[in-house]
């Protein structure tokens, strides 16, 4: 990891937590006491389907969330093919409260490995985002709606160009708002999630010589879940998933020009999500 990697990851936590400060600290603190719900421990009761024969109750207290991703990441613009795209693995970890008042609090953290495909599409992705969530009345139909916003650092770092083992570093930083709604029936819940995000993007490049730019990067992310509960507080989900980055992403993909360099290109990176869920 560079120096600027590290100033730049110092700067995010900086700016995440100094997000999360405010006058009325009880109110809006992240932290809390683990035995705060006053937990019973019965992780693994049987779901009861008896009891959503009427509305759905929604959740409270601690949640836990893991998915692993199967995702295509598509290509710099002079990559070979460069509509295409190509599929890797990644892992993403969600972990936060609510309250009886309807709020509370979501860390979410995503790592994808890969693609690995030198001299064509090569790079790793990270991000890491902290949201407040605020959960509206139920509706008619037993429906509920939450609504999130804060902080975002997201990183992409472009490793294609294997002929001057060069490196664009993409270290965005922002802030973003979003929404998710779900539903219960029996042991199903179904969930529909859409954020949008405003990032700025200081790009670190190093190879035949280094130089630093900054783009703005607006995007968005949407989602779609199926989570079957299997134990009252345990449940597997599969979904689906599309991350988009609009514009200033920096990529370096060209073999037979290794001096080629593109400082605000886009990308998307889509796929399948199948894990589990605690609470959620």
């Amino acid at each position: 990891m560079s120096l600027r990697t590290l100033i730049t990851g110092l700067a995010a936590c900086v700016l995440l937590f100094a997000c999360m400060s405010t006058a009325s600290a009880q109110r809006w603190t992240p932290f809390i006491e683990p035995d705060a719900f006053d937990p019973d421990f019965q992780w693994f009761k049987p779901f009861e389907l008896d009891s959503y024969e009427g509305l759905p109750e929604a959740e409270i207290g601690w949640f836990l969330q893991y998915d692993r991703m199967n995702v295509n990441v598509t290509r710099g613009e002079s990559a070979p093919q460069p509509w295409d795209g190509d599929f890797t693995w990644g892992n993403r970890w969600q972990l936060g409260f609510m309250t009886e008042m309807d709020n509370g609090w979501l860390v979410e953290v995503t790592h994808i490995d890969g693609p690995t495909w030198e001299d064509i599409n090569s790079g790793n992705y990270n991000a890491v985002e902290i949201d407040r969530v605020f959960r509206l009345e139920q509706f008619e139909r037993g429906g509920f709606c939450e609504i999130f916003f804060g902080p975002r650092w997201t990183q992409f770092v472009d490793t294609t160009n294997t002929a001057l083992n060069s490196r664009i570093e993409n270290n965005m930083i922002g802030g973003q708002v979003g929404t998710r709604w779900w539903t219960q029936h029996g042991h199903w819940k179904l969930s529909a999630e859409v954020r949008g995000f405003g990032l700025q993007n200081f790009q670190f490049y190093t190879g035949d010589q280094s130089f630093d730019l900054a783009e703005f990067v607006p995007g968005g992310d949407a989602r779609l879940e199926a989570a079957y509960s299997v134990t009252r507080d345990i449940s597997l989900q599969v979904g689906w998933e599309l991350t988009y980055f609009g514009r200033g992403i920096g990529r370096n993909a060209d073999a037979l020009d290794p001096f080629t360099f593109s400082s605000s290109e886009d990308l998307l990176i889509t796929g399948l999500t199948f894990g589990l869920n605690f609470n959620r």
